[in-house]
């Protein structure tokens, strides 16, 4: 509960920083483990990002190169309500000097295990409050070529019999 109130403060006092964000997310795609990097462009005083599976993998990032010098792992996205983006976490993206220009590049590196194939990975921009989110980049998991390949094959074997 008192993650909640702090989450709710937070993000009430941010509702002036007007953060503007885009972003892509690069990265592997195929079944198991991997691991993708969330690319971004913004500014503005400080922004939470959200990373977020929808599947049965389970996923953790790493603050990035270009990421805002301030960032931060805030927490699950369970423990701060936010538990109908998926399992994931939320970070804080902030940088407290002047002017909050931010560096474009890698912010988070995503690594995720257990994927299967349809599950997808998202990576969101919490609006101020936690009621608004934008889509910054989106993966879904798909089998690689070769296991594609081998199931037509398969297929061809099989039905020749």
């Amino acid at each position: 509960m008192k993650k909640l109130l702090a989450l709710i403060l937070v993000l009430g006092l941010a509702t002036t920083a007007n953060a503007v964000l885009t972003g892509n997310v690069t990265g592997d795609d195929t079944p198991g483990a991997g691991s993708m990097d969330l690319n971004v462009t913004g500014n503005g005083y400080d922004t939470y990002v959200a990373i977020a599976i929808q599947g049965t993998g389970t996923i953790a990032g790493t603050i990035g190169a270009s990421a805002p010098a301030s960032s931060s792992l805030l927490g699950p996205l369970s423990d701060l309500g936010l538990e109908s983006l998926g399992t994931g976490e939320v970070w804080t993206m902030a940088d407290m000097d002047s002017p909050y220009v931010y560096s474009t590049g890698i912010w988070l590196t995503i690594d995720y295990t257990g994927a299967v194939v349809g599950d997808v990975i998202t990576a969101y921009d919490i609006g101020p409050g936690g009621d608004q989110t934008d889509v910054l980049g989106q993966i879904t998991i798909t089998p690689e070529p070769m296991t594609l390949a081998l199931l037509g094959l398969g297929g061809l074997f099989i039905r020749r019999k």
